[in-house]
Parts: structure tokens; sequence; C-alpha cells
């Protein structure tokens, strides 16, 4: 209904001016004061002089719904009607076994990692729909040991975890008439197929354990291990990234987002051609000449999501005309 033209009414409805709407929602603050869902913002159009003041025309002002009327028909019947149009729709949906539809962003919860899940009884259950080998060493293995064994594991320090998983390999028996691989764990004997399982490693990771024991490789602190979060990169990429957006975008009050919370933000126009994978080798870039490490695409699509939220940025689309607001702002200094 922003900006459609509508009439407005008294309290004995006779029709006083014309107006234009400009403020719907119930945030939006006129007069100092919230809207609320019974009034709506309106621009006043020819004013009479003797039913409102003169200076009424043009200025914002607040008016009721049920005394504002577009097409004959005033905003508070026609929003009554739009509300019992959607909770029939909604209802018919549930009735279809159908979500309802929603715009707004949803932000997928974390997954529960190895530590949580994997002792879990559901994660403990989950052992026994691995078919690893014929002997089904995964169906049969105790799951109150499977438990336990998952607990000790993860409660230990990272080069303690390194430490099993190379040496297992000194442990494997591989037998001569089938050529299967076995280890022993807490006095049973199960391939290692189902050994990765209880201990949660994949194939790629036993396999990598695997050339490394072979090399002689052993235990060793993580990598990440006593160094500060955040890197010291991460906040230069941080800083860089944001003089190159804030020196190249063009602010647009005209477009907005409304936010879940009802929080309006504004956009920011990016130059055509613009992709954040431009401005991240950039960033790398620069920060090179200043001594420090590239950052990865994950942690600059980090830094984008949580630092550079505040605003929409979009990027101007070929053949857009419209007049930026930084070029009117430089003629009105020129004049």
């Amino acid at each position: 209904m922003k900006g459609k033209a509508v009439t407005l009414f008294d309290d004995e409805d006779r029709p006083l001016c014309d107006g234009i709407i400009c403020n719907t929602n119930p945030l939006d603050c006129v007069d100092n004061n919230v809207l609320g869902d019974e009034d709506v913002g309106v621009i006043i159009l020819n004013p009479t002089g003797n039913v409102l003041p003169g200076d009424w025309e043009n200025p914002l002002h607040r008016w009721p719904l049920s005394r504002t009327k577009f097409e004959g028909h005033t905003l508070a019947e026609i929003l009554l009607v739009h509300h019992n149009a959607t909770r029939e729709d909604e209802s018919r949906r549930r009735l279809l076994g159908k979500r309802r539809y929603n715009t707004a962003r949803i932000i997928a919860p974390r997954p529960p990692g190895k530590r949580n899940w994997g002792t879990t009884e559901e994660g403990a259950r989950m052992l026994s729909t691995v078919d690893c080998c014929k002997e089904h060493c995964c169906q049969v293995f105790p799951r109150p040991l499977l438990i336990r064994i998952r607990e000790h594991y993860f409660a230990l320090p990272f080069n303690a975890r390194k430490l099993i998983a190379l040496s297992v390999f000194q442990s494997i028996q591989k037998q001569d008439h089938n050529g299967r691989e076995t280890v022993i764990v807490e006095g049973r004997t199960i391939c290692t197929r189902a050994w990765m399982n209880i201990y949660m490693i994949s194939r790629a990771q036993y396999n990598r354990n695997k050339a490394e024991s072979s090399m002689g490789v052993r235990s060793r602190d993580h990598g990440n291990t006593g160094t500060k979060k955040p890197r010291a990169n991460t906040v230069q990429a941080q800083a860089t990234l944001g003089v190159l957006v804030e020196a190249r975008a063009d602010s647009m009050p005209h477009m907005t987002r409304t936010l879940p919370t009802g929080e309006k933000i504004g956009t920011e126009m990016l130059p055509v051609g613009t992709t954040w994978t431009n401005l991240m080798g950039e960033v790398n870039d620069l920060d090179k000449d200043l001594g420090y490490a590239p950052v990865s695409m994950a942690n600059f699509s980090r830094l984008h999501r949580q630092h550079f939220i505040d605003k929409q940025y979009v990027i101007k689309s070929p053949g857009d005309n419209f007049s930026r607001c930084g070029t009117c702002a430089a003629f009105k200094d020129l004049l």
C-alpha cells in the first residue's frame, strides 16, 4: 500500500482531503511516536483552509486506518480481509501437510559434534546400521562398551587421540585365508571398518593416518595449539574489506530491508561487476604488501556474514541508470 493515493475522512465520515500513504510499518515513528496497529503515516495533499491548516500540506502526519479510504474501502477493512485470507490459507496449507510460507531468513541450527552426539544412545544405535563385513562386527558390538570407549576417547587431548589413531596400524592382523584385516579392541576382534566407526574416524582420515604411520610420523600437538583468535591477518582483512566496501558503496535510502526484529537497514549499492571473490583477491593482495598472510574463502565468507550484515550490499545491475545519492550530493556541494 505504500505510495498509494487515498482519501482522508473526519469523525463524521466526511471527506477532508487527499493523501499519499508513506509509512505502514507499525514500528515507524511519526510525530515522535510509533504508529502502532491503528494508524498510518500519510502525506496530506490539497488541504482545505477551513478544515485543515494550510501548513499541513506535504508534511507527514498520522491518520487512523478507519478514516483512510482506498478505492472506497477503509484501510482497516482491507487489513481485516487480508488477515482473514492469510488465516484461511494457513489453515488450508496445514490440512495439506505443508509448512507455513515464511520469507524471513532462517539460520540453520549447528549440527551436534562427534563429542556430544557420538556418546548418546542414538549415536550408539547408529553403529548397528553399518554393514562392515561378513562377521557383522558393528551389529554385535556391545552398546554400553561403545559409549564407554567413545567417552574415554573424546575426553583425551588431541595428541593422545592422534597417538591412538597412529598406533592401531602396528596391531592390525591380516588373515591368510581371506585377507581380512582385524584389530583387537577391549579383548574383541573386529574388522578395521568397525574400528573406524567405533572411534568415528572417516575413511579419508584413516588413510592419511596409515600413510603417516608408514613414514614413521609420531603424535604431535594440534597446529592451532597456543594461537590467538582472531589472528592478526583476519583482523587486518576485516579492516581492509571495510575500507574497500565503504569507499565503493553508494547509499540508497529508498531501498531498505526489514529484519525479523523489525529494524530497517539501508541498501548499499556496489559498482557493476563487483563480486565478493574479487574483493577477497584485492584484500589478500593489499594485505600481502603489509606482510600479512592471505585469508581463505571460508574465513572471508565468515567475515562477510558476521561483520557486514548491518547493511544490505547489492551489486548494481548492468544498464541501471538510476541517479545515485552520492552523485546528487556531489552536485549539491558544487552548487
